[in-house]
């Protein structure tokens, strides 16, 4: 369901969502959401972490997909690099317009 409301930001940089939003998508307080800003825009979501089990059970699913597809621990490492390099090229690259 989308909704849309206004929300004024206080003294804190506290927002408030509006209690039929919180309770239209089943929000209780202590949620954890990611919160992603660009420009004059934000964007929450909510988020869980994983409990132990579930996150073992999500690494071991990641580790075998990676053995099915041939993928190294160096091309990780390489790839992160890679992206890093070309994230902070961006950055200095928008700092200087």
């Amino acid at each position: 369901m989308a909704a849309m409301a206004t929300t004024k930001l206080s003294s804190k940089g506290q927002l408030v969502i509006p209690r039929d939003m919180r309770e239209s998508m089943h929000l209780e307080p202590g949620d954890l959401f990611a919160i992603y800003g660009r420009d004059d825009e934000l964007h929450l979501r909510k988020i869980e972490i994983p409990d132990q089990e579930e996150f073992e059970a999500l690494m071991e699913q990641g580790r075998e997909e990676a053995r099915q597809l041939k993928i190294t621990r160096e091309d990780v490492v390489r790839a992160v690099r890679e992206y890093r390099k070309a994230k902070n090229a961006n950055l200095s690259c928008e700092q200087i317009s």
